[in-house]
């Protein structure tokens, strides 16, 4: 975020904020909106964000490639919550994320809502981690990509979810959008077998110098 002079981080899927208060705590001063559609959840993401100025979180929708209202399934940790039925490889692995209930959420697309905010002369980096949405999210966000300095995406190595790409056909798509790879990290394990099934990718935009 230092390195692309970044002022605006867009927090999609923040949970209860784990992203935000980890780059706040490594010293980020710069504007941060969190958007978490699954209100109980979103009632905890204001309340953990409710000290730091700098960090603003949204009303309770989610977004996707198009403007619509989907079902989410609402997982027994929350963090695994998907628009996506997960697997029983997931299942497997996180037996807390079994689904224990529904919620209906409204999405729009990126593409309708940097539209709407504009936010002039602002070098924008977005973080999404939805559980297997990723793609959709990305494709809803086509007319305003070329203006985004860089993504972080949590993708599978081996699909949890039901409809699911895995990463390798998320670095293509986003090489066609024309980002690049710029850093892993090693995410979801199994911690039975050791095996890595999902990681944190950085794709940063190839006009940036």
């Amino acid at each position: 975020l230092k390195n692309y002079d970044i002022d605006l981080v867009i927090d999609i899927g923040a949970n209860e904020g784990q992203f935000a208060k980890k780059i706040i705590d490594y010293g980020f001063k710069n504007k941060i909106i969190s958007f978490e559609p699954i209100k109980n959840v979103n009632k905890i993401l204001r309340y953990n964000s409710k000290n730091h100025q700098n960090w603003i979180v949204n009303k309770s929708f989610g977004f996707g490639n198009l403007n619509q209202t989907k079902l989410i399934n609402v997982s027994k940790n929350s963090v695994s919550s998907s628009i996506l039925e997960i697997n029983k490889k997931h299942l497997r692995a996180q037996p807390d994320a079994m689904t224990i209930g529904k919620e209906k959420i409204r999405l729009i697309t990126l593409n309708s809502y940097l539209n709407k905010y504009k936010f002039k002369n602002k070098k924008i980096f977005i973080k999404i981690d939805t559980q297997g949405y990723e793609e959709n999210i990305i494709k809803g966000s086509k007319k305003k990509i070329k203006n985004i300095s860089g993504f972080m995406l949590e993708t599978s190595i081996k699909p949890l979810h039901n409809k699911e790409k895995d990463y390798s056909h998320i670095i293509k798509l986003m090489k066609k959008m024309g980002f690049s790879v710029w850093a892993m990290a090693r995410g979801f394990s199994d911690k039975k077998t050791g095996q890595v099934l999902q990681v944190d990718i950085i794709f940063i935009n190839d006009n940036e110098k």
